[in-house]
């Protein structure tokens, strides 16, 4: 059996709607190391982790205002 490729990188991923986290896990996670979270709080825990690339949803519960700068 041909083992399995190394990962190009780690992306971490912010959505709040459960099935789009889900949908961009289930696409990204063959070919990267995928962390994911449901909230603000949570992501700036895997910032620490420095990734490759970050996806973040700007609209982010409870007040679903766009956040810039050091909200995360």
């Amino acid at each position: 059996m041909t083992p399995a490729p190394a990962p190009l990188g780690t992306v971490v991923i912010v959505e709040d709607d459960p099935i789009l986290l889900d949908q961009l896990t289930w696409s990204l996670k063959g070919h990267f190391d995928v962390a994911s979270a449901t909230d603000a709080e949570r992501a700036r825990s895997l910032c620490e982790t420095d990734p490759d690339l970050y996806l973040f949803d700007l609209r982010l519960p409870p007040d679903g205002e766009v956040q810039v700068g050091d909200a995360i």
